[in-house]
C-alpha cells in the first residue's frame, strides 16, 4: 500500500468531466505543477476554455483521473490553465499549480468526490500526544496498552456544524517482516481524526485543515506546524456493519519554509492531556467565526526563534485589541452609554449655550471631535493592555517570575509600575511605525509577556480557572523565564 504521494508521477485525466472512468487527457506532475496534454480535439477545445484569464476560471474545480499505478487521483484547480506553445505540432499542452492532490493508497477505483473522516497524523501531533503513551515495557518485554488509555473522543460544534473529534495513537502502518525488527518510530503515529455522520465534499478539506491547523498552532505557539492528512470513506456491509476504506492520501501545499516539529519537545507545548475535558470548547473558540483569536503574531519560521519582527508588533497589538473586545465587551458598552450622553450635553453647550465668540469652523471642528471620538468611546491600546494585565498579573507572574530566577540572571522581574512603563514604550513602537517606521525601544522586552497575556485571555474565555491556566501555560512559556 502506498504511504505517501510522490513529487513526480503521471497518469490519465478526465478533463471534461465525462465520468464512468473515462479519460481524455494525459497528465504529469512535477512538484505540484500539473502538465496536461489533451488526447482528443474536444478535450483540446475544453482546455482552451479553461485557459481563459477573464475570471471565469478563478474558482474551485476538481479534476479526476488515474495515476500510472492505477490509483484514483484528484487535483484541485483554482486558477485558469496556462497554455504552452509547442511546435511544429500543437499538442494543446497547458499547466497549472495545484494546492491539493488527493490519491487513493490502493488501485481500487474508489470514488474520491466525498469522504466521511479526515485524519491528521504524525509530525507535530506526535509532539502534542506522544506515541510512547502506547508502549508499556515490563521485564524487557514491549506491550501495547489498552486503546482507551490513550484515546479520547469528543462531540464538537463549529459554526453550527456538529462532528466528532478523536485523538489517539495509530499502529496501522506497523509491518512485521520476516528477519527484520519492526521500526516503531516510523510506523506508530499519533492522530487527530474528525468523523462525520454524512458524506463531505472534497472541497471541505481546506476547511477542516484550517480547523486542525489553528488548534495545533495554539498548542505549540508556532504557525509553521506540519502533519500528514488522510481521508476515509465508510459504508455499510451486508450485515449492516460499518466498513472503513483504505486510507486516501492528501498532499497539501502549506507554504511554510520549515517546520516547528524539528525544534519542539513534549515539555515545550500544550499537550492534549493538559487540556482535559474543556478541549472541545477550546477547539470551538479557536475556530468559530465570532470567537477565534488572532494568532498571526506566533513564530512563522524556525530561524525567527528568539527574534521579534517588525510585523509581529502590529500583529500582537491586533490580537490584544481582539481579546479586550471579548473579555471587556459589557464594560465598554456601559462606558459608551455614558460617553454618548456626555457628547449630547457638550454638543448642546457648543451649539446653544456657548457664550464665547469663535468662528463656526472651530465649533464644527469641536462637534466633529466629540461625535467621532467621545461618542464612540473606546479606551486607547495602552489602556486596554493595562486593563488586561491588571486582571491577570498575579497569575502571569507565577510563570514569568519564578523564585530566584532574577538573582540567577535568567529573567527580569517587574513591579506593576515598571511593567506599565514597558507597556507604554511597546505601544509607542506601534504608534510610530505608521509615521516614521519602526523605532525599537525597551518595550520589546515584554513581547513574550504579552503573548502569555493573550493566552491567558483565550483560556479564560474557554472556562479554565486561573490556576488551570497557569498550569497549562507553564509548559508552553515556562522555558522563557
Amino acid at each position: 500500500m502506498i504511504k505517501n504521494i510522490q513529487n513526480n508521477f503521471s497518469g490519465m485525466l478526465d478533463l471534461q468531466g465525462i465520468g464512468n472512468g473515462k479519460c481524455d487527457a494525459f497528465f504529469n506532475v512535477q512538484n505540484n505543477i500539473v502538465t496536461i496534454i489533451p488526447l482528443t480535439n474536444e478535450c483540446k477545445r475544453h482546455a482552451h476554455i479553461l485557459s481563459y484569464n477573464d475570471g471565469s476560471n478563478e474558482k474551485i474545480n476538481w479534476l479526476y483521473g488515474f495515476s500510472e499505478d492505477s490509483c484514483s487521483i484528484a487535483f484541485l484547480q483554482k486558477t485558469h490553465l496556462h497554455p504552452s506553445i509547442s511546435a511544429p505540432i500543437d499538442m494543446g499542452t497547458s499547466r497549472f499549480r495545484t494546492p491539493i492532490i488527493v490519491k487513493s493508497s490502493t488501485p481500487n477505483g474508489i470514488d474520491l468526490r466525498t469522504f466521511n473522516s479526515i485524519e491528521f497524523r504524525g509530525g507535530i501531533i506526535d509532539v502534542l500526544h506522544s506515541p510512547d503513551l502506547l508502549i508499556d515495557i515490563t521485564d524487557a518485554v514491549i506491550n501495547f496498552k489498552d486503546f482507551h488509555s490513550f484515546t479520547k473522543t469528543y462531540e464538537v460544534e463549529i459554526n453550527k456544524e456538529k462532528f466528532e473529534i478523536m485523538y489517539s495513537i495509530d499502529t496501522d502502518d506497523l509491518m512485521l517482516e520476516t528477519g527484520k525488527v519492526p521500526d516503531l518510530r516510523k510506523s506508530i503515529h499519533s492522530i487527530v481524526r474528525f468523523n462525520f455522520d454524512t458524506d463531505k465534499p472534497l472541497c471541505d478539506i481546506e476547511k477542516y485543515y484550517s480547523y486542525a491547523l489553528s488548534f495545533f498552532q495554539f498548542c505549540t505557539g508556532r504557525l509553521n506546524v506540519n502533519f500528514e492528512i488522510r481521508l476515509y470513506k465508510t459504508k455499510l456491509s451486508e450485515n449492516q456493519k460499518k466498513v472503513t476504506s483504505s486510507p486516501i492520501l492528501v498532499k497539501l501545499q502549506d507554504g511554510f519554509d520549515d517546520y516547528a516539529n524539528e525544534t519542539l519537545t513534549i515539555m515545550s507545548v500544550i499537550r492534549f492531556q493538559l487540556l482535559g475535558d474543556k478541549l472541545p470548547l477550546l477547539f470551538k473558540i479557536l475556530n468559530e467565526e465570532d470567537t477565534h483569536p488572532y494568532l498571526s503574531f506566533l513564530i512563522k519560521r524556525n530561524k525567527n526563534i528568539g527574534n521579534v519582527l517588525y510585523t509581529d508588533i502590529g500583529d500582537i497589538c491586533v490580537a490584544l485589541e481582539r481579546e479586550f473586545s471579548f473579555i471587556n465587551a459589557n464594560r465598554n458598552q456601559e462606558n459608551q452609554k455614558y460617553a454618548k450622553k456626555l457628547t449630547e450635553e457638550l454638543l448642546d453647550i457648543i451649539n446653544k449655550k456657548c457664550d464665547c465668540v469663535c468662528p463656526e469652523a472651530v465649533k464644527k471642528k469641536a462637534s466633529n471631535i466629540l461625535n467621532s471620538q467621545l461618542k464612540n468611546f473606546s479606551p486607547s491600546l495602552k489602556e486596554k493592555i493595562n486593563t488586561l494585565y491588571d486582571e491577570f498579573e498575579p497569575y502571569i507572574k507565577s510563570i514569568t517570575e519564578q523564585e530566584n530566577h532574577d538573582l540567577y540572571g535568567i529573567t527580569k522581574f517587574y513591579s506593576n509600575k515598571e511593567f506599565k512603563k514597558k507597556i507604554s514604550q511597546f505601544v509607542d513602537i506601534r504608534n510610530k511605525a505608521s509615521h516614521v517606521g519602526i523605532i525599537w525601544n525597551d518595550g520589546v522586552e515584554i513581547f513574550i509577556h504579552l503573548k502569555l497575556l493573550i493566552y491567558f485571555c483565550i483560556l479564560k474565555r474557554t472556562g479554565y480557572s486561573m490556576e488551570e491556566c497557569s498550569c497549562v501555560l507553564s509548559y508552553l512559556f515556562g522555558r522563557y523565564f
